[in-house]
């Protein structure tokens, strides 16, 4: 369901006009499906699609400050060993960018392609 949700919205973006290829976000959503089939094999772990409306305050407040001016595209919250994690994935000045951060907004991981 994550993989489909951030396949849409990079395609949807790719068709904005955010500077990169059509072909360059299927890819992108590839390599991110294979991660997350990787990721399912947590017992411990679940995760889904969360509205970013819905997102904390805190989490919002983390990515700008790791990536201003982002357009952000999907989020998703996990449960990871008891504890609430937020993955946001969007666009910084054509690049995809992903962020793992915890409720209370402390930034966990960063990745720019």
């Amino acid at each position: 369901m994550k993989t489909a949700l951030i396949a849409g919205c990079l395609s949807l973006a790719a068709l904005w006009g955010c500077g990169q290829t059509a072909q360059r976000h299927a890819e992108a959503a590839a390599v991110h499906a294979a991660h997350a089939d990787e990721d399912e094999d947590d017992e411990d772990d679940e995760e889904r699609p969360v509205a970013l409306a819905d997102v904390p305050r805190a989490v919002l407040d983390a990515a700008a400050r790791v990536f201003p001016g982002a357009t952000w595209l999907a989020a998703v919250v996990e449960l990871e060993d008891g504890v609430t994690l937020y993955e946001l994935y969007g666009l910084v000045d054509g690049d995809e960018v992903e962020l793992e951060i915890s409720a209370d907004g402390e930034i966990l991981e960063v990745e720019r392609e």
